[in-house]
């Protein structure tokens, strides 16, 4: 296989093309889309009048998704898109566009509130990574996939790296939370905090030589140290859409210790920023997060520099949300969001006449307007929003 091509099998496209259309259901249809029936789907599942009945505005969507991902406008094949009738159909299409240019992939940034923008990767850095990932998991049977795969980490652990080890992929991704499969001896697992610490009590019952893999979000210490007895590695990847993973680091065989930078990136200056190796002219790469630097091969993220929170393993901008809640919410004068400690988000709405907002029927509102991970788990009121004596936001 060239190391300038993806090379994609129409397995790994049926993937990630049922993982888009996931995605981008749970958004057009907040609240009434099951993402847990996906996992029944096949390539013979209807895409129009049966099946999953997308409507014209979903294909169209849908079809422009496609289309920028697998940047099938190169080889003229995206007008096809809109004749599918089933996910089949939809995946000859998208192979044959790969047929002629298989060089790019393109990911999507940000999660459920915020505008998200596409990432395109040429296919000889996305292998690069993977060759250098290959070296972090010597002696695995099986790569057990809890997480989707149109994501880099889910498409870097649960489609390029399982070939470049040359080991079967299991689709865990709607079964494994629910008992139905257990990892085995040999097994590495791909996963994110959120999904972590669901499969926590059942790692007590997986084989003796079961791996792990983490990111997406940071790790949390207490997580990871129930974990790391029960597994002979916990490799945690730090990295965002823009780069893919920047660094490393196992929580079994190094606990505590500072991330490596990845091979494939050099450090620029005193800054957060990084830059791929290989000449002078590439373009500096900006990372979302506070970074210290303990020499030029080791850093500590020290949180985020935006207001992105995740939930559930998806990205929420809460700037973002938080207008957005105000236009669904005019007889609020203001609002607050955080995350609480259950790992959903928690409202404050601030009215000057707070008994007379109706958290009920406010809820209502939301629930029919926000996607699900959007949706705040508990709604508090008040005639001013909770701040600490140093004016820092308080808590409710």
């Amino acid at each position: 296989m060239s190391q300038r091509h993806l090379s994609l099998t129409p397995d790994d496209v049926f993937r990630i093309v049922r993982d888009i259309f996931v995605d981008e259901l749970a958004r057009s249809r907040p609240g009434s889309f099951d993402a847990g029936t996906a996992g029944a789907w096949t390539p013979e599942t209807g895409v129009r009048d049966d099946g999953i009945g997308l409507d014209s505005l979903e294909r169209f969507t849908l079809a422009g998704r496609l289309n920028e991902t697998f940047g099938l406008y190169r080889s003229g094949v995206e007008d096809n898109l809109l004749r599918a009738r089933t996910l089949g159909d939809t995946v000859d299409v998208v192979c044959a566009g790969l047929d002629h240019v298989d060089d790019t992939l393109s990911f999507y940034s940000g999660g459920t509130t915020g505008a998200a923008r596409v990432i395109a990767h040429e296919a000889a850095d996305l292998n690069a990574e993977v060759a250098e990932l290959t070296a972090l998991f010597p002696g695995r049977s099986r790569v057990v996939v809890t997480v989707p795969v149109h994501h880099i980490y889910g498409f870097l652990f649960g489609v390029l790296l399982p070939r470049a080890l040359g080991v079967p992929v299991v689709d865990a991704q709607y079964s494994l939370l629910t008992g139905q499969r257990r990892p085995r001896n040999g097994d590495l697992v791909v996963s994110i905090p959120f999904i972590w610490e669901r499969l926590l009590p059942q790692t007590a019952r997986w084989g003796e030589y079961v791996a792990g893999s983490s990111s997406t979000a940071p790790l949390p210490v207490d997580l990871a140290r129930e974990l790391t007895p029960r597994l002979t590695s916990l490799v945690e990847v730090y990295g965002s859409s823009e780069t893919g993973g920047v660094g490393w680091r196992d929580h079994v065989t190094g606990a505590g210790e500072p991330f490596r930078l990845m091979q494939r990136w050099d450090r620029r200056g005193e800054t957060a920023v990084v830059r791929p190796r290989g000449g002078a002219d590439s373009a500096p790469v900006e990372l979302p997060d506070r970074i210290r630097w303990l020499d030029d091969r080791h850093f500590v993220p020290e949180g985020r520099r935006d207001a992105v929170v995740q939930v559930g393993g998806i990205n929420v901008d809460l700037d973002e949300l938080r207008s957005r809640v105000l236009s669904l919410v005019p007889e609020a004068r203001d609002c607050a969001l955080r995350l609480g400690s259950e790992g959903r988000l928690r409202l404050f709405l601030a009215a000057p006449d707070p008994g007379g907002l109706d958290r009920e029927a406010i809820g209502d509102r939301l629930r029919r307007a926000l996607p699900a991970v959007a949706l705040p788990r508990s709604i508090s009121v008040g005639a001013g929003i909770p701040r600490t004596p140093t004016g820092k936001l308080g808590d409710w």
